[in-house]
């Protein structure tokens, strides 16, 4: 009989983030990716994200699997809004007040420099 763990370490989140894991045990077995997370970021019961992954997973696999996007808001292009969530975060690592997961845009689990010159790159883009 074969037994199938997963394990997650480290998976940074947000006040009012929840994270919902299906788990394929089938496809953990045979060594594929078998585990599905939707990410819902804001609460609103509506996953912004979702990435697979096999049984393990650590904090810097689970930040380079999102796709971090300049448009940290959502509104379909780079602007001030997004530069001012960046400020608001900077300086910042997680489990601090003001840790932002979706403005590390070089996903180094710190806000700096590189974060808001990413951001300043893309200004004015739409997507």
């Amino acid at each position: 009989m074969s037994t199938s763990s997963i394990d997650r370490s480290g998976i940074p989140t947000e006040p009012g983030a929840t994270h919902k894991y299906s788990v394929d045990w089938d496809a953990l077995s045979r060594h594929e990716e078998g585990v599905t997370i939707m990410v819902d970021s804001d609460g609103d019961n509506i996953p912004e994200s979702a990435l697979t992954s096999g049984p393990l997973l650590n904090s810097t696999q689970f930040l380079v699997s999102m796709h971090r996007s300049t448009v940290i808001n959502g509104d379909g292009e780079v602007n001030i809004l997004d530069v001012t969530m960046v400020a608001i975060a900077f300086g910042s690592k997680p489990g601090e007040e003001r840790w932002n997961a979706l403005v590390d845009l070089h996903v180094d689990l710190r806000i700096n420099i590189v974060d808001v010159t990413i951001v300043a790159k893309d200004f004015g883009k739409t997507v």
